[in-house]
């Protein structure tokens, strides 16, 4: 008796995904300074342009009541992120919390977190959901901590 693979019949989820992302992870330099706590950081694009949908949760602003609202002000954004099922990093392992997205328009270029003025937006991930564990797709949960102009 052969087994067989269990497969989603019409599935329509992946005409949903209007979005692309880009995962990355940090990667330490080796230069620690006088604490011990790794300075500068870099990005390492682990997986470009990953179909997704991204659905925005919540937010707060960080502004001081007495504090005039500006271009300036911090904020805090929750996302949720749907794509399917992804394994980066080497050896590959599901992703998780340890990684980090940027997310696009499809047809647009990946911009480069390393850079200060690229204007890149990184969605720290802080939960992946496999739900009931069907390797259907995945539900991922980020946070984004910037200024009123940042977007995605």
């Amino acid at each position: 008796m052969s087994a067989t693979a269990f497969t989603f019949r019409k599935d329509r989820f992946d005409r949903y995904l209007n979005m692309a992302c880009s995962v990355w992870k940090k990667q330490g330099t080796g230069q620690t300074d006088g604490y011990g706590q790794e300075q500068d950081p870099v990005f390492v694009k682990l997986a470009d342009d990953v179909a997704c949908y991204v659905e925005a949760q919540t937010g707060k602003e960080l502004n001081v009541p007495p504090a005039p609202p500006s271009e300036t002000s911090l904020g805090v954004a929750q996302y949720l992120v749907f794509m399917r099922p992804l394994q980066v990093d080497d050896p590959p392992i599901d992703l998780n919390n340890t990684h980090y997205l940027t997310i696009k328009r499809p047809d647009t270029a990946t911009l480069d977190p390393n850079d200060p003025v690229s204007g890149a937006v990184m969605h720290n991930v802080y939960f992946v959901d496999n739900p009931g564990y069907l390797n259907h797709h995945f539900e991922v949960f980020t946070t984004v901590v910037g200024n009123k102009s940042s977007a995605f």
